[in-house]
């Protein structure tokens, strides 16, 4: 996607992988303020640890951005080729669409995986009729191919449904304003 190898899985120390390094520490300062938003403008040490390692994560993508900069951007034909060509993109809102993208394509694709894998584990006749589906048709030495993924009427279902049991980035909706909702004749309130 990024055409780019953060060699976070390799590394065997923390110095290796700064990408790494920076997730962990933005993740769990990010779990901590949402559960104590008042929390996140006091330079206490956690956020102090987070604010650098946000600096450290915009080094490491702008790095990124620089060497793809120098050699001809044609050459791969990914994600960040097509901000990196954006006329309407500045620099900073590359810098932060390629954050958002690797934390919430990482994560959520990863629990919803997670998630899936585990409800098929649970229910082996539907794994055995999904295998088939994404099998059928396909040589048993080639994979699938990607572009027919959307047409996998089984899958799609299965993966809706994980969506809608385990949603992956359940922490981070907020409601933009005071809102309400009758069900039944019960008011649900979810404050600003």
């Amino acid at each position: 996607v990024l055409s780019y190898d953060f060699a976070s899985v390799q590394a065997t120390r923390a110095t290796d992988a700064p990408l790494y390094t920076a997730y962990k520490v933005i993740l769990a300062t990010m779990t901590r303020n949402s559960r104590y938003p008042w929390m996140r403008p006091i330079p206490d040490a956690a956020n102090r640890r987070y604010w650098q390692a946000q600096r450290d994560l915009d080094g490491v993508i702008r790095s990124l951005l620089r060497s793809r900069s120098v050699a001809a951007p044609e050459v791969a034909d990914d994600l960040l080729v097509h901000l990196m060509t954006d006329q309407t993109l500045t620099d900073q809102e590359v810098v932060d669409t390629v954050k958002t993208f690797l934390f919430a394509g990482h994560d959520t694709t990863a629990a919803t995986l997670t998630w899936a894998l585990y409800e098929l584990a649970k229910a082996p006749a539907l794994q055995d009729r999904v295998r088939g589906e994404v099998l059928c048709g396909t040589p048993s030495d080639c994979p699938p191919d990607p572009s027919s993924l959307g047409t996998l009427e089984l899958l799609n279902a299965v993966v809706k449904e994980v969506l809608r049991l385990h949603p992956p980035a359940i922490f981070s909706r907020n409601a933009p304003r005071p809102t309400s909702v009758d069900v039944d004749g019960v008011t649900y309130v979810f404050p600003q």
